[in-house]
């Protein structure tokens, strides 16, 4: 096949390609009018969903905190972290006079100062909760442990969807 023959054909397929692209990008347009209260129920139910996940790892944390329990519910977590508090400027300069992490690896610089003390670096841990991402199952295995103690908590589960 020639040249110019490649050329026709590339030109040709593009042409098709952007034709089938806006069908597509109009059907989907016409699907998100025609199901648009779908939409606004699946965006709300995933911002209740964030909201009710946030407050129940800061429950978790603030129960961790008072007990020390890493496990302070079924399917939930607390883990504990190192944080590193810096300024980035103070960061820079101690890399610069040392002649490491120069374009400042945030993942190296903290490695160091986990390793060896830099008096501007304050190490702190902080506990993050984690939730299980099968709950139901979770709350099963407990109820089953711990006879009907959590009984209800699975006919709530499906009373709320």
């Amino acid at each position: 096949m020639e040249l110019r023959n490649h050329v026709v054909e590339v030109a040709s397929k593009r042409r098709r390609l952007t034709v089938c692209r806006d069908r597509v990008n109009f059907s989907r347009a016409a699907w998100d009018i025609a199901n648009q209260n779908m939409l606004q129920e699946l965006a709300q139910a995933q911002a209740d969903l964030e909201l009710e996940e946030t407050e129940l790892r800061d429950a978790a944390v603030i129960a961790f905190k008072g007990t020390g329990e890493r496990k302070p519910a079924p399917g939930v977590e607390v883990k504990v972290f190192d944080v590193f508090d810096y300024l980035p400027g103070d960061a820079l300069k101690w890399a610069k006079e040392h002649g490491l992490a120069l374009k400042l690896d945030v993942g190296v610089f903290e490695a160091i100062a986990k390793a060896q003390v830099i008096p501007f670096v304050t190490k702190r841990t902080e506990p993050r909760a984690q939730i299980a991402r099968d709950l139901e199952k979770v709350l099963e295995t407990a109820k089953e442990a711990s006879g009907a103690a959590i009984g209800g908590a699975e006919s709530e589960i499906k009373e709320r969807v």
